[in-house]
């Protein structure tokens, strides 16, 4: 009897320890912020291939905006009004991140020297407002 109950209680003992080692990749935060003082806030949905979908709303407008993101952390974003993005997440999949994107007006990736807007990113734990703009701040 002593050594199945100690069976029992050993194979629960793993259990609860592995069931508290694992990671949930689902419901990610995410923040961006933009030279204009836009705040963008919403979730990441990580797929189990790797890929992601994503839903921010602007703070200001409440605009809404949704995107996808391959498994090399490219894809895009439209949003309720108009706007379009290119996404390209270095790092990726990663479940905490931040980068500085630069954009023109079209919503394209291009080089800092010619952007016309320039957008901090933070997902996971670097979701976080005042790192963010502290992050675009020092390269202004």
């Amino acid at each position: 009897m002593f050594n199945v109950q100690s069976r029992v209680i050993g194979t629960l003992v793993i259990l609860l320890g592995v069931s508290a080692c694992t990671v949930n990749f689902s419901n990610i935060p995410i923040i961006v912020v933009s030279t204009s003082g836009s705040v963008m806030k919403g979730k990441f949905y990580p797929r189990d291939d790797f890929t992601s979908e994503f839903t921010m709303v602007e703070a200001e407008t409440e605009v809404v905006c949704k995107g996808e993101i391959t498994r090399t952390g490219v894809g895009d974003m439209s949003c309720t009004d108009d706007r379009f993005y290119e996404i390209a997440i270095p790092r990726y999949p990663s479940a905490h991140g931040s980068y500085v994107a630069t954009y023109n007006k079209a919503g394209k990736l291009v080089d800092a020297d010619i952007a016309t807007e320039m957008v901090a990113v933070g997902y996971g734990g670097k979701a976080d407002i005042s790192v963010l703009r502290e992050m675009l701040q020092s390269l202004q």
